[in-house]
């Protein structure tokens, strides 16, 4: 199985190896694979074990034994490509990666087809589309991103170890994920690292079930039936591959995060928030690895972790051990957690049959609807099992954040401590360490405690552990670090409250601004046609890249107003100074699209919710803002955001904000708030009396202005509040409303 793994990770390894090295140009990439393997691979694998990874790679289109047979399906399976064939001489060097989200389609909605750089990835610069071929693949750009990988790879010492395997993967991830699998004679839109994971993912899957000789020769046959026939012919090439049930498409939802994050007290809420987002972000990564490693599988099995969800392929066995897994995690989250937090599991067979193009999205779409029926009856295992979830508790002497666990002398209880120094610790750690040991029962009273039912620890620290698994926090030079891994998750320096508020403009309060993905579950069923594993894991990866990896990057500007509370998957959530909201909002939107190649079938909507006061519950306003983004910026829409209660399309808001700019610079330079008095009066938009009436108004108002360029700019405001093709602007209380707020001479609003 070691074996399987690495020649699965790093079957392909030649078709970099070909674009980088001109000698090994136009030879079949299988063989300028097992070139490089042979050299690279000696001292790292005893000889034996270097052979066959070798002979493997070698073989993975020409397979002889056991071995070669699940590697060659599992390459299949994954990529769906035709095998290249004898005589193409196509210029792979020359093509760059196509950018899955620029191929996303939704209805007529889709965008042009774009590139991705072949460079590093970097967190405070998201890797940006190309429109232009030349602008993202260069000449001499494969060799120097060859050598530059090469050079890394020297210093993964040991791939017999568990550890030097790990590193190995996450190597593959920082490099290939902007190289593109296939080239001239198939699809480009796939990385050679999510080509490489699912391939893996498979086959260590397949091995698991052990099935017979005959049926790999058989599966193999009808795949490359079905590969080499005409379009027209694949349907009943289809029907002779067998639909034999061989794998188990596992998922997972972590449910409650809101009310896990958000109902805190506010005394020392930036620590305990710092803590928890960082604790949600985790418990995706923990959990999977952790069912990984349970089914004796790795670090490939993931599909997707992040979000508040995980996605992995089992073999079909582990059908059989979901109940086990569900009342597991269900008893330790209960008594870890007292029912805020939830995990709900669910999974679905799969086929041979289930890989090809276009049913894969089907299945996974298969697999949400169970999740959500799931959904329907949380703790199911536990009230099976006659756990009374129901007993009541005494007030007096509990924490008063759990309101589970008795309160200790500084007023909280162990766990929820707990939590609030994990807060602490993020900002001083660089290095996050993982360990597996035996599992320990006992009482649940610190989150060590809840690790270690697991038979998990986890240690955050400013250096690495030995006999630990360590990865990297916020960066990608983690084998410079001597770590064997990364991960990304929020963390920011702890912020008071009032410091946020008041940082504002004119009233003195701080806001909430939550945003998600609109049409996600649609971009994954309808987004691209002929969707294979390996492209839905692509699709995964690229948008929970922007939110997890760099999100923060992008909100750099605002260190001082803006507090990150949580991003990751397709959401987002932070606190800031009520003023820089909507700004930042409208960059955040702009990024996104930017990233998505300006993709109009990639959109996201957001809401803003402003707090009543400075000491007015976090949790409160964060609900409000997700009230607000689900029925006015999603309800009425979507591509939306949400604000004053009033939902705007991005361009509209764009329009609103500068309109506001307008009263703002007449009022703050010599006029008087009376204008916006006049604004807030006004009555019905599309009413022609309305629109005599504010003109009247605002025509006084401007001959009581002194200057010639204030007047000038109340000239513009005049005919932006009321244009040609209207009476009145739609938004003209809305802006009047803003423009109030931002002038307020402090306090809490009214």
């Amino acid at each position: 199985m070691k074996e399987l793994y690495l020649a699965a990770l790093l079957h392909d390894i030649g078709k970099f190896y070909q674009r980088a090295d001109k000698e090994m140009r136009y030879e079949k990439h299988a063989r300028a694979g097992s070139v490089f393997l042979n050299r690279f691979l000696a001292g790292r694998l005893a000889n034996g074990e270097r052979d066959r990874v070798v002979e493997m790679v070698a073989r993975h289109h020409e397979p002889q034994t056991y071995w070669d047979y699940v590697l060659a399906i599992a390459d299949k399976l994954s990529a769906m490509e035709r095998e290249e064939q004898e005589g193409e001489k196509g210029e792979a060097a020359a093509e760059p990666l196509v950018a899955i989200l620029s191929r996303v389609k939704l209805g007529d909605k889709g965008g042009e087809e774009a590139y991705h750089p072949l460079r590093l990835p970097d967190p405070n610069k998201p890797s940006y589309p190309e429109k232009a071929k030349e602008k993202a693949l260069r000449e001499g750009d494969y060799r120097d991103f060859w050598q530059q990988f090469t050079g890394e790879m020297e210093k993964v010492s040991d791939l017999g170890d568990t550890a030097g395997r790990l590193t190995l993967y996450y190597l593959l991830q920082k490099y290939l994920t902007a190289v593109p699998s296939a080239a001239y004679y198939s699809r480009t839109t796939i990385s050679l690292f999510d080509h490489a994971r699912t391939t893996a993912a498979i086959a260590l899957a397949l091995a698991q079930e052990k099935p017979e000789h005959k049926e790999l020769e058989e599966i193999h046959a009808a795949l490359v039936k079905y590969l080499l026939a005409p379009e027209k012919e694949r349907a009943q090439r289809e029907e002779e591959i067998p639909a034999r049930e061989r794998f188990f498409l596992l998922g997972g939802d972590i449910s409650g995060i809101q009310d896990f994050i958000y109902d805190i007290p506010m005394d020392d809420a930036a620590r305990n928030l710092r803590g928890r987002s960082f604790l949600v972000a985790y418990l995706c990564h923990f959990l999977a690895r952790w069912l990984a490693a349970e089914e004796g599988l790795a670090e490939a099995n993931i599909l997707l972790a992040g979000g508040g969800k995980f996605t992995l392929l089992l073999p079909a066995g582990a059908a059989g051990r979901l109940d086990s897994y569900r009342e597991k995690l269900e008893r330790e989250f209960y008594q870890a957690f007292g029912g805020r937090l939830k995990v709900f599991l669910a999974g679905i067979s799969l086929t041979y049959r289930d890989f090809l193009p276009g049913k894969i999205a089907a299945k996974w779409d298969e697999l949400g609807g169970e999740i959500e029926r799931a959904k329907r009856r949380p703790w199911g295992s536990l009230l099976a099992a006659g756990v009374d979830l129901w007993q009541p508790r005494e007030d007096e002497g509990t924490c008063p954040v759990c309101e589970q666990r008795p309160r200790e002398e500084e007023g909280w209880c162990s766990f929820c401590s707990s939590l609030r120094d994990l807060g602490q610790m993020v900002g001083q750690a660089r290095v996050l360490a993982e360990r597996r040991r035996e599992p320990r029962g006992g009482t649940v009273r610190t989150l060590g405690d809840f690790f270690a039912r697991f038979g998990w620890e986890m240690v955050l620290s400013e250096k690495t552990q030995p006999g630990y698994k360590n990865f990297l926090l916020g960066g990608f030079d983690f084998i410079g670090q001597k770590c064997q891994g990364f991960f990304f998750a929020p963390v920011w320096e702890p912020k008071a409250f009032d410091s946020l508020a008041e940082k504002s403009s004119g009233l003195a309060t701080w806001g909430v601004l939550r945003g998600d993905v609109d049409h996600l579950g649609r971009i994954f069923r309808e987004g691209l046609p002929d969707l294979t594993i390996s492209g839905l894991a692509a699709l995964s990866r690229s948008l929970s890249e922007f939110f997890g990896l760099y999100f923060a990057g992008l909100l750099t500007n605002w260190r001082d107003e803006v507090y990150l509370i949580y991003a990751g998957g397709d959401d987002f959530c932070l606190v800031g100074s009520w003023s820089e909201l909507p700004r930042v909002a409208q960059h955040l939107r702009r990024e996104f699209s930017r990233y998505c190649a300006k993709n109009p079938a990639l959109t996201f909507s957001a809401a803003i919710r402003l707090a009543p006061g400075v000491k007015f519950p976090f949790y409160r306003v964060a609900a409000a803002a997700g009230d607000l983004l689900e029925e006015k910026a999603k309800g009425e829409g979507r591509n939306r955001i949400a604000f004053l209660d009033r939902s705007f399309t991005w361009e509209e808001f764009k329009d609103a904000e500068e309109i506001k700019n307008l009263i703002v610079h007449i009022i703050t330079n010599g006029g008087s708030r009376a204008l916006i008095s006049i604004l807030r009066f006004t009555g019905p938009v599309d009413d022609y009396r309305t629109a005599w009436r504010l003109a009247y108004h605002l025509a006084r108002y401007r001959d009581t202005l002194a200057g010639e360029k204030l007047r000038a700019t109340m000239e513009e405001l005049m005919d932006r509040l009321l244009p040609e093709d209207r009476y009145v602007y739609p938004f003209t209380l809305e802006v009047a409303r803003w423009a109030e707020l931002e002038t307020r001479r402090g306090g809490d609003e009214e």
